[in-house]
């Protein structure tokens, strides 16, 4: 139930597959939902997969930008995935708490046109507001490396 495709009707066709099931949805089941459903959407170099997961307002930012609303975060995703490739995502802590969650996860990705390989650490903060995210504020750590 949990593992359909993406689609382009948002988090609710996702992870809600039938009405009314928002109402029995165990807050922790859909934010676990939709971690790896951002996780999985980096790796496989689909913004729009990424993109559908936030609301109308929602804001997806890092270090120095912001992006807000579904369009621009589909561009800001393009525009990277056009020169990056992510190569792996390991996700090494969650704690959430109602309609947040606090994510760590080590992130890999090449440079297309060099084959350069970076790693970074990754803290997320993530709120969902309704079926969406409303807001992913990442603080990312391209210095300290893990063992």
């Amino acid at each position: 139930m949990y593992r359909r495709a993406f689609s382009t009707y948002g988090l609710l066709a996702i992870i809600f597959p039938t009405r009314g099931a928002t109402q029995t949805m165990d807050p922790s089941v859909m934010m676990q939902t939709v971690i790896q459903l951002a996780r999985r959407a980096w790796l496989q170099g689909d913004g729009q997969a990424f993109a559908t997961l936030f609301g109308p307002t929602g804001e997806f930012i890092v270090p120095g930008q912001c992006w807000q609303g579904p369009e621009a975060i589909l561009q800001a995703c393009q525009t990277f995935m056009a020169t990056h490739q992510v190569t792996a995502i390991d996700i090494r802590n969650v704690v959430i708490q109602e309609n947040r969650a606090m994510v760590e996860w080590s992130w890999q990705e090449v440079e297309r046109s060099s084959g350069q390989v970076s790693t970074a650490e990754d803290a997320i903060a993530i709120d969902i507001q309704g079926t969406h995210i409303q807001r992913w504020r990442e603080y990312i750590d391209t210095d300290t490396k893990s063992p």
